[in-house]
């Protein structure tokens, strides 16, 4: 699988990364979600389900979050901190949830041209950000992109362009 091709990279290059896991996922997989965290990579929650945040009830946004940092803390056995945003969709609401729901950080802005609706860039961020809400705070993380070419290094980049695409500015 691509994430055990990503786990031999990164042991062989000796590197520690985040994963953002969707909770079904974790479900689904939990020995790949443990052995992600036993090998010493971060679990952060990528949603239960992985639904478009802002077009959500805020009731259902915050039981997407607990629900995904519930089975991600049972599988791995780690507190979950970080979040990131299906689709990099994110908005106000959903930082104030992340903040009733003790998420210390989001990776959830991606700082190039956005791509209607798929990646936006409502908050440009370029560098990490405190992002205050009536209910706590929380440090937005933006997203890591190639210099080369301005798209993530993500999963949906992988769909789109390839595992080669991924596995190289991986490397």
């Amino acid at each position: 699988s691509l994430t055990e091709q990503l786990l031999a990279i990164l042991e062989e290059t000796e590197r520690e990364a985040t994963f953002f896991v969707v909770g079904e996922t974790a479900n689904r997989y939990p020995d790949l979600v443990r052995k992600i965290a036993n090998q010493g990579h971060e679990v952060a929650s990528h949603t239960y389900s992985h639904p478009s945040l802002p077009e959500l009830t805020p009731e259902k946004i915050h039981q997407e979050l607990t629900e995904s940092k519930d089975i991600l803390e049972s599988v791995t056995g780690n507190t979950i901190r970080g979040f990131r945003a299906p689709t990099f969709q994110i908005d106000d609401r959903v930082y104030r949830i992340l903040t009733e729901s003790e998420y210390e950080y989001s990776s959830s802005v991606l700082p190039n041209v956005p791509v209607p609706g798929f990646y936006s860039n409502k908050f440009d961020f370029t560098r990490p950000t405190s992002s205050e809400t009536s209910t706590g705070s929380l440090t937005e993380y933006p997203i890591p992109t190639s210099p080369f070419v301005p798209f993530p290094i993500s999963c949906a980049c992988t769909r789109l362009l390839g595992r080669r695409y991924t596995l190289t500015r991986f490397r």
